[in-house]
């Protein structure tokens, strides 16, 4: 049986008001509409089921910090949600805010469109800076983009360096760049950072740690007859 309906208009300006005391995070009030909007697509349950990752998808968030909006959320008392042996279903109930009486039954155009906007307005940022921190690609072009950089006069200094360091044989670099490119994939990784710098000192720690496992002793005592 539905409860009362709850008058959408009222529950949103109330939210707003009562944010005016909270330290809430562009998160948590995305993820806050999202499951108002999705309660009010179920006809005001008293309580609705939502996959977790239905909300990371829309609001475009981490597991980890869809699970701390959430619990922010309820320590404010603005929804209950219960789940149940780590199903990804997870039960939720929305607090009524507003404390008047009367109920609207049709929602306005305006304010689904609020709803709407602040969540897209959270996705963009959230898309901005996403892309500022990282831009990642198939990991078998980042690595073939690496490769030719290495190639450029710029970076013929580091590549001494790396043959010095490690008493390599020259012409096994590009066979060791794949092995590392082979032990990424083995991880699941399927994209990696498209960043010069960072592969640098991923490659280095990589082949410190091989090293220290007596992996690298093939490539210092046999000569290849690849280009780098």
């Amino acid at each position: 049986m539905n409860r009362q309906r709850i008058n959408y208009l009222e529950q949103v300006v109330n939210f707003w008001r009562f944010t005016n005391t909270q330290n809430f995070k562009s998160n948590d009030i995305a993820i806050y509409f999202y499951l108002l909007e999705v309660n009010n697509s179920c006809g005001w349950k008293e309580s609705f089921f939502h996959n977790n990752k239905k909300v990371q998808a829309s609001v475009q968030v981490s597991f980890k910090t869809m699970k701390l909006s959430l619990r922010k959320l309820r320590e404010a008392g603005l929804i209950e949600y219960f789940t149940q042996n780590g199903s990804p279903n997870i039960k939720y109930k929305i607090k009524t805010l507003s404390k008047f009486p009367k109920v609207l039954e049709e929602v306005s155009a305006e304010v689904r469109d609020k709803v709407k906007d602040e969540i897209n307005k959270t996705k963009d940022k959230q898309n901005n800076n996403n892309n500022k921190a990282e831009i990642k690609s198939d990991i078998n072009i980042v690595f073939k983009n690496i490769l030719e950089e290495l190639q450029s006069k710029n970076e013929k200094s580091w590549v001494d360096v790396i043959y010095k360091k490690f008493d390599f044989k020259q012409g096994c670099l590009s066979a060791l760049i794949n092995e590392f490119k082979l032990s990424v994939l083995a991880y699941g990784d399927k994209e990696y950072e498209d960043n010069l710098t960072l592969f640098k000192r991923h490659f280095t720690n990589w082949l410190n740690k091989i090293e220290n496992n007596g992996k690298l002793n093939g490539y210092k005592k046999q000569k290849h007859k690849d280009w780098i």
